[in-house]
């Protein structure tokens, strides 16, 4: 008797226990479903841009190969891929284009004042740029280089307010200067480049172009990657910039983006960190050009690509981040990380969308690939035909944006391709609700 009044004066509580988990357990969770497929383009691809290369409107994709596995004791020769788009978020196949050793990056843009779209792609073997002027098909002529020393991204905007493009250039190995600028003729030429130093070393990785402090005049800013910081430059309007002042990001800043995160209407910084601590640092712009103290919001695994984009749709700001994976798990944990936002500078739990089993997820691009109004992922990956094997091989995975799903808990988290995963936080909490009815039934088989 003594015995059943315990179990009866612990039921209510077991009760509240189960109901409680039980809540835990039905509480759906959103999250972007996506459909991958991949193509081939070059030798190790590096970077993707996406642009109209052949004025058709439809999105083309354009691909730096970096050959960085197949040539390592001696950089050789690499060339740019051009895929161009179906329209329904497929693409041909790749033509490429020669340019200079180690392409690290390319950009998009009208160069000449043709209404045709050009390509800028960085040499990082080479120390030059190239300058390829498109014939408006999706062809492009022979590449014309510029000098700058060891580039590892390139940008374009008009820096210096004359209506024509200009190009900033991060650099990786220059002992003074961390960025370049090649300010445009308007004719697809450019003027010698100059440097801008923020008084630290080198290793510079990305470059962005915003205006950061209000002045309706382009700044910079840049991912310095051993300096464990971004560096900002104000630009005075003509295409001159002032010394660079370095904001502490926590980590080895790989990549830089620059929007409204908080919805302040003042311009922010995303900046992706390579290796541990596995994070993304977030740092909220005061509007005079300064930043407030870097955020960090977990990324699961190194994230050494942040970029900016509305992944969901809700017109809040989220993230799209290159998961390149953590060292216990190798090429296990790798492949597109999106962290939702919240609207208010704080982003959500990780989610994680792999690409491909072997191959390191390099960079990323953002956009309506097949004209449904949907932000589309496409990631550039690279590696080794299998490991320690030193054959470089790699392509381009396209995650095609099929919208946000409520999942419920035991359901699977992400379409990609053909296969689905399952939610890890569904099965955390399964594992909750199952402790308590263990506890109940172990009490009833010892009161038997």
């Amino acid at each position: 008797m003594r015995n059943g009044s315990i179990l009866v004066a612990a039921l209510p509580l077991m009760l509240i226990v189960l109901a409680n988990q039980a809540a835990m357990a039905n509480t759906d969770t959103t999250e972007i479903a996506f459909f991958t497929s991949q193509y081939d383009a070059g030798t190790n691809p590096f970077h993707v841009a996406i642009g109209d290369l052949d004025n058709d409107t439809v999105p083309d994709l354009a691909v730096a190969n970096s050959r960085m596995w197949e040539c390592m004791e001696e950089p050789c020769e690499s060339d740019v891929s051009v895929l161009l788009g179906n329209g329904n978020g497929t693409f041909r196949t790749a033509v490429n284009y020669d340019v200079g050793k180690t392409p690290l990056w390319v950009a998009i843009d009208d160069l000449n004042e043709d209404e045709n779209a050009d390509l800028v792609v960085s040499n990082s073997d080479s120390d030059t740029v190239s300058v390829l002027l498109g014939n408006g098909d999706g062809s492009f002529q022979d590449a014309v280089d510029y000098a700058v020393t060891e580039p590892h991204s390139v940008t374009i905007g008009d820096l210096n307010g004359d209506g024509r493009p200009d190009l900033a250039v991060a650099n990786y190995h220059h002992s003074s200067k961390c960025v370049f600028v090649l300010l445009g003729n308007g004719d697809g030429t450019f003027q010698p480049a100059k440097g801008y130093s923020d008084g630290g070393g080198w290793r510079s990785h990305v470059v962005a172009i915003g205006d950061l402090n209000e002045d309706e005049k382009p700044d910079l800013a840049v991912s310095r990657l051993d300096e464990l910081a971004v560096s900002v430059f104000l630009g005075n309007g003509d295409g001159t910039f002032e010394a660079g002042v370095q904001y502490p990001t926590g980590g080895l800043s790989g990549s830089v983006d620059i929007g409204d995160l908080n919805g302040d209407d003042h311009l922010d910084l995303a900046v992706g960190l390579s290796g541990a601590p596995h994070v993304v640092a977030i740092l909220a712009g005061n509007g005079d050009g300064t930043f407030e103290t870097a955020v960090h919001y977990d990324t699961g695994s190194s994230a050494w690509s942040a970029v900016i984009g509305d992944l969901d749709g809700d017109g809040k700001p989220d993230l799209a981040l290159t998961e390149t994976g953590t060292p216990k798990l190798a090429y296990l944990d790798q492949g597109l990380g999106v962290l939702l936002g919240n609207g208010d500078g704080s982003f959500q739990s990780p989610d994680l969308y792999y690409s491909s089993y072997y191959y390191k997820p390099r960079r990323l691009a953002l956009g309506d690939l097949n004209g449904d109004n949907r932000q589309d992922v496409v990631m550039a990956y690279s590696g080794y035909d299998h490991p320690g094997s030193g054959t470089g091989i790699g392509g381009i995975t396209v995650f095609r944006n099929l919208g946000p799903t409520t999942t419920p808990p035991c359901g699977p988290a992400s379409l990609v391709g053909a296969e689905t995963t399952e939610n890890p936080r569904s099965l955390s909490s399964l594992v909750l609700l199952l402790i308590p009815l263990g506890a109940i039934l172990l009490m009833i088989r010892k009161l038997g």
